[in-house]
C-alpha cells in the first residue's frame, strides 16, 4: 500500500478527551483567552472569550463530518427544545404528542431541503455522518436539520401569512397583533424579528477604514440563548468566512468572509412570498465565493427570488485598506423583485410618502432598517406601516433607520471618526430594549468581529444583547492555512492581510511526537503578494519542511507567537 498525505476528515484526534466538553451554555467568560476543547480531523472545538468556536476545514461533506462529530449532542438538544419553545408561548403545544410535533417539524424540513443547493445538502449529510460517529452516536434526522437550518425564513414566510388574516387594514400594531396571535397558534411567536446594519467607511471612520454593525432583535427568554455558536469555516477552494449564530444553524446568520464582505440582514415583510432557498444559505454560498461586496451582491442576486422580504447590507475592505476604494450597498428583496441602492444613491430621494420623502441617502455609508425605498417593493410591503401608511411614523423607521442616520450624522457633525468604539455605541443604542438577541460590530478591513449574545442571568432574568460584553473574535487570526500537497510537502497558505513592515510568527508542529517548531516569517505585504479583487492578498504559499517525514495519522499544528492554534492538518492514508 502506498502513503498518499492529503487533507481529511475521517481520522481524528484528541487535544483533550470529549469528556472535557462541558454544556455550550457554561462556558466561562475568560476574556482574552482560547481554550481548545476537543478536535476531529482537521476541525476543532475551542472556548474563545467566553464563546463557543467550531473551527471547520475542508469539503463541505468533511466539514459538515467536524460538526457533527463535536457538537452532535448539542445539536440533539437544540432540535429537541424547538417543542419547549413553542410551548411557552402557546401552553396549549405541550397536549400535541411528540410524534406529531417531530412529523410536523420533519414534513416543513422535507420542503424546504428541495431547496437547497447540493454542497449545502451534502454539509447537513457530513453532519449527521459526524453524529454517527461519535461514542455514544447520535442519529440526527435530515430534515430536521433542514428544519433547524429554514427556521428563521419559515416564519418570516408565516408572518406575512399571518397578516392576511382577518379584515385587511388597520394601524401597525393592529396587523402585528394579527400576526402574533397566528404565530403563537403556530408555536413560532418567538422568532419574530426586528433588526438593522449600517457600514460606514472613508472619511467617516478612523483610517479610512469599514465598520459596520449587525444588530438582531429577536424576542429573548425562549431558550435560544442557552445555544451560541461562532462558526469559523476554510471550506476547500473557497474563501474562508466566519458565522456567529446558534447551534445547529449552518448558513451564514451574522458574519464576514475573509474578503472583508460583512452581511447584515433585516426582515422586511413584503406581500410577496414564495418557497424559497432560506436566505441564510444563499449568503453562506455567496461568502464562499465574493471577494468584494459588489461581487457578494451580484452572487446573491444570482441565487433566485428571497422566501419573502429581507434587506441586506453588505460591505467590504477595500483594496488599500484606507476605504478609498471601499465599496457598500443596501439591498432590499422580496420573492418578486431584488433592489440595489450604493452610498449616497440618489434613488432613495424618490422614496415618496405622499410626495414627501423619506429615504436620507448619506456619503460614505449605507444603512437599513425594514422600509423599503424602492417604490415597487414599498408598494408591496407590510412592515413599516406599509404599503399606504407613513413609514416615518412606525418606530422601526424612527428608531432604526432613521436612528442610525442621525447617529452617524452626529459623529460627523462632532468631527467624530466611527471606529469600533463608535460603531458599537451605535449597535447599543439602536437595539430593542426588550427584544435584543444578538449584536455585533465588525472592522472589515482588519477582519475583526466583536458579539454580544443576550444571556440567562443564573436568577432566570434577561441579559439582553446590547447590555452585553461584545467578545472578540479575531477572525484575521485564524485565515494561515496549513495545506498538504500530494507530494507530502507542508505549506502555509496566506489569506491575512498584512500592512507593509508586519511578520508573521507562526510554528508548525508534529502532534504526539517529538518535532522542533519551525518557525515562518512573512515579512509584509511586498512585491511577493498579488491584491485580490476587494483587497484581500492573493493565496499564497510558504514552503514548510516538517523535519521528518509525514506518516498516516500525523497531526500537524500551525500556532502563532502566543501559541494560539490557528489551523491543523490531519494526514491520512490512502490506498
Amino acid at each position: 500500500m502506498k502513503l498518499q498525505m492529503k487533507v481529511r476528515s475521517r481520522a481524528c484526534a484528541f487535544v483533550l478527551p470529549l469528556a472535557a466538553l462541558c454544556s455550550v451554555a457554561a462556558f466561562a467568560a475568560d476574556a482574552g483567552k482560547a481554550r481548545v476543547l476537543a478536535s476531529y480531523g482537521d476541525g476543532w472545538l475551542e472556548e474563545l472569550n467566553g464563546l463557543p468556536v467550531l473551527h471547520m476545514k475542508g469539503t463541505d461533506e468533511e466539514m459538515g463530518r467536524q460538526y457533527g462529530y463535536l457538537l452532535g449532542d448539542k445539536i440533539q438538544d437544540t432540535i429537541d427544545y424547538l417543542k419547549e419553545i413553542a410551548s411557552r408561548t402557546e401552553p396549549r403545544a405541550r397536549l400535541v404528542p411528540n410524534w406529531a410535533f417531530q412529523g410536523l417539524r420533519r414534513v416543513v424540513g422535507w420542503l424546504f431541503w428541495q431547496t437547497f443547493p447540493k454542497d449545502f445538502r451534502r454539509h447537513l449529510d457530513g453532519i449527521r455522518a459526524g453524529g454517527r460517529e461519535r461514542q455514544p452516536e447520535v442519529k440526527l434526522n435530515r430534515y430536521d436539520l433542514a428544519f433547524m437550518n429554514s427556521l428563521i425564513d419559515l416564519v418570516g414566510i408565516a408572518h406575512v401569512a399571518a397578516d392576511s388574516i382577518g379584515p385587511n387594514g388597520g394601524s401597525e400594531e393592529e396587523r402585528t397583533m394579527r400576526a402574533r396571535k397566528f404565530l403563537r397558534l403556530m408555536g413560532l411567536s418567538a422568532f419574530e424579528f426586528n433588526c438593522d446594519s449600517f457600514a460606514a467607511w472613508g472619511p467617516r471612520t478612523e483610517g479610512g477604514k469599514t465598520f459596520q454593525t449587525r444588530n438582531i432583535d429577536v424576542t429573548t427568554g425562549q431558550g435560544l440563548e442557552r445555544y451560541p455558536l461562532v462558526l469559523i469555516a476554510k471550506p476547500e477552494g473557497g474563501v474562508p468566512f466566519v458565522s456567529a449564530a446558534y447551534v445547529g444553524m449552518a448558513g451564514v446568520f451574522t458574519g464576514m468572509n475573509a474578503s472583508g464582505v460583512g452581511l447584515g440582514q433585516i426582515w422586511a415583510f413584503s406581500k410577496k412570498i414564495g418557497l424559497n432557498t432560506p436566505w441564510q444559505v444563499k449568503v453562506r454560498e455567496v461568502f464562499t465565493k465574493a471577494r468584494s461586496a459588489r461581487e457578494a451582491v451580484l452572487l446573491l442576486s444570482g441565487t433566485g427570488r428571497m422566501a419573502y422580504g429581507n434587506n441586506f447590507v453588505f460591505a467590504d475592505a477595500g483594496a488599500g485598506g484606507d476605504g478609498s476604494t471601499s465599496e457598500g450597498f443596501a439591498v432590499e428583496s422580496s420573492a418578486a423583485r431584488f433592489s440595489v441602492f450604493d452610498a449616497n444613491d440618489p434613488r432613495e430621494k424618490e422614496a415618496l410618502w405622499n410626495g414627501e420623502p423619506y429615504g436620507i441617502p448619506l456619503a460614505h455609508a449605507v444603512f437599513r432598517g425594514d422600509v423599503a425605498l424602492d417604490p415597487k417593493l414599498r408598494s408591496e410591503q407590510n412592515a413599516s406601516n406599509g404599503p399606504d401608511g407613513d413609514p416615518r411614523t412606525a418606530s422601526a423607521y424612527r428608531n432604526r433607520y432613521k436612528g442610525q442616520s442621525d447617529r452617524i450624522l452626529a459623529y460627523e457633525a462632532a468631527g467624530v471618526k466611527i471606529g469600533k468604539e463608535q460603531a458599537e455605541a451605535i449597535s447599543r443604542e439602536t437595539a430593542m430594549r426588550d427584544a435584543s438577541l444578538q449584536t455585533a460590530v465588525y472592522a472589515n478591513t482588519d477582519r475583526e468581529l466583536w458579539v454580544s449574545y443576550a444571556k440567562i442571568r443564573p436568577d432566570g432574568s434577561i441579559q439582553q444583547a446590547y447590555d452585553g460584553v461584545y467578545a472578540h473574535i479575531p477572525f484575521s487570526r485564524y485565515l494561515p492555512t496549513l495545506t498538504l500537497a500530494e507530494s507530502g510537502a507542508v505549506a502555509v497558505r496566506l489569506w491575512k492581510v498584512n500592512p507593509d513592515g508586519e511578520t508573521l510568527n507562526l510554528s508548525v508542529a508534529r502532534v504526539g511526537q517529538p518535532l522542533a517548531a519551525r518557525e515562518i516569517r512573512v515579512q509584509g505585504s511586498g512585491s511577493s503578494f498579488g491584491r485580490g479583487a476587494g483587497g484581500m492578498l492573493a493565496e499564497t504559499s510558504v514552503s514548510v519542511d516538517p523535519g521528518v517525514a509525514l506518516q498516516a495519522g500525523d497531526v500537524l499544528e500551525l500556532r502563532d507567537a502566543s501559541d494560539v492554534l490557528i489551523d491543523r492538518l490531519t494526514v491520512e492514508s490512502k490506498r
